[in-house]
């Protein structure tokens, strides 16, 4: 005999899920844009920090991904968990004319009025205000420049965090 009380139960749960997959979404993405364009400014320049696909191809010409630099084009709107964002970051030569692009993935968790982020397979910052100014996300910044830095310091991290999926490179 069917229980309409118990199948009631599983619509109310499914609703709540797709309302909080719904808002998670709502919340990270602009979050993403904030530290695209904050990180922009933290280096110094315009063409060189762009969202790019967290995974497969992506171009190192500064083209606006749009919603596709984010898991959520790609896996789906309705997940309720970790976000993941491909940030490129373009550092030019200072010898010839040429430029190395590196894709670091940051992986973005809401946790109620606040969201935490990992900067590749290292640090995660957390305890970030989602209604933050740029300036609330310098740790943010100061992460993925040390991150990044840290790839031509020590090139056998660089290896292990490809590897992972967690950053790539485009030669230019």
């Amino acid at each position: 005999m069917a229980n309409p009380s118990k199948m009631s139960e599983l619509q109310d749960a499914l609703n709540r899920y797709g309302e909080a997959s719904v808002q998670n979404y709502k919340i990270v993405h602009p979050l993403g844009e904030k530290i695209i364009d904050g990180l922009r400014t933290y280096l110094g320049g315009t063409g060189n920090v762009s969202g790019v696909p967290p995974v497969g191809d992506w171009m190192s010409d500064g083209r606006d991904y749009h919603d596709a630099k984010f898991s959520t084009y790609w896996e789906g709107a309705l997940k309720v968990g970790t976000i993941s964002m491909g940030l490129a970051v373009r550092i030019p030569h200072t010898k010839d004319d040429g430029v190395f692009c590196l894709r670091v993935v940051l992986d973005f968790l809401v946790e109620g009025h606040t969201f935490s982020v990992q900067i590749g397979d290292g640090k995660i910052i957390s305890g970030l205000p989602i209604d933050g100014s740029p300036s609330d996300f310098l740790p943010v910044y100061d992460e993925v420049f040390a991150y990044v830095k840290d790839i031509f310091a020590h090139p056998v991290n660089y290896f292990e965090a490809q590897r992972a999926g967690k950053i790539g490179f485009l030669p230019a």
